[in-house]
């Protein structure tokens, strides 16, 4: 999550997806510290705002001894360079209507 908040526009669309669920309004985040079904939530909401405070070099300062697999090797970047491309041509958008 810190590695998505911090440089978004590189792992597009799936950042916006992944990022649009961790901020979602209608879960108000003093909740989360209560509710144990939604403690891994709180992490990752925690995680995405570190990222977007402080960009990768303060992820991987702070997460880097624990991340075990980072971002860039989890997901399949050229796919995801595929879509973009293939978005910016065809004006595609994707979107989450969960």
């Amino acid at each position: 999550m810190c590695e998505l908040s911090s440089e978004p526009d590189e792992y597009v669309p799936f950042s916006h997806l992944v990022l649009g669920r961790i901020r979602n309004p209608e879960i108000p985040i003093e909740t989360l510290e209560t509710d144990s079904k939604r403690s891994l939530f709180k992490l990752f909401h925690t995680a995405a705002d570190y990222g977007e405070a402080n960009g990768s070099m303060g992820c991987e300062k702070k997460y880097g001894q624990t991340c075990e697999i980072p971002a860039q090797k989890l997901l399949n970047m050229p796919v995801l360079r595929f879509w973009r491309a293939l978005s910016s041509m065809l004006g595609l958008q994707f979107h989450d209507n969960v």
